[in-house]
């Protein structure tokens, strides 16, 4: 707990509980820390704002920390960058594994990540017990420096965005039946517990 604090510190977060009229207690505590594009202009004399301006071009990278009974129990990065052509965003998410990703066709291939197209961003979940997926969640928020900004998703989420040409290939070969039969030894695994 006070690691997030002391992130919360940090970054001049907004703390409170999960529900924002609630306060910030051990068993419920909700971070959310924001750096908008105009910050990144200060800390970066060399950009020029006009130029962002013409453009008319922005990003926004926020992070969300969950704190429950006094541990972290999830994390979120939302990552989007607009302009009047392009208008892109990755959300990873990092927490326990739940019942719900059994719907996801990723996430029955290997149950350590997650990658998949939502209708107006990109999904990356990652197990934050299996190392093998630390990876999979990093963002690369250089794209927005370059001369031409972010171009594709794959730049924003450039292992993430790999992984899921991989998985989609994979999926592309499997049979329907195949999948759903994963899907209900998933969710079977987890009605278990």
């Amino acid at each position: 707990m006070s690691d997030v604090l002391a992130f919360a510190t940090r970054y001049n977060a907004v703390v409170s509980g999960s529900w924002k009229d609630k306060p910030c207690t051990q068993y419920d505590c909700l971070i959310v820390a924001g750096i908008p594009s105009e910050q990144s202009v200060r800390q970066h004399p060399k950009l020029n704002a006009d130029y962002d301006h013409i453009l008319r071009r922005a990003w926004i990278y926020a992070v969300f920390l969950w704190v429950k009974d006094g541990k972290l129990a999830g994390q979120q990065q939302w990552f989007t960058y607009m302009t009047p052509s392009r208008n892109l965003a990755v959300v990873t998410h990092t927490s326990p594994a739940s019942a719900r990703l059994c719907r996801d066709p990723s996430y029955v291939l290997h149950n350590a990540y997650s990658v998949d197209m939502a209708p107006h961003h990109f999904n990356v979940w990652a197990d934050p017990n299996v190392q093998a997926s630390d990876s999979v969640s990093q963002l690369d928020l250089g794209c927005v420096n370059a001369l031409l900004g972010c171009r594709a998703v794959s730049e924003m989420a450039p292992e993430a965005w790999q992984r899921y040409e991989r998985d989609q290939r994979v999926l592309e070969a499997e049979s329907e039946s195949a999948i759903q039969q994963a899907r209900t030894t998933c969710a079977s695994a987890f009605n278990a517990h």
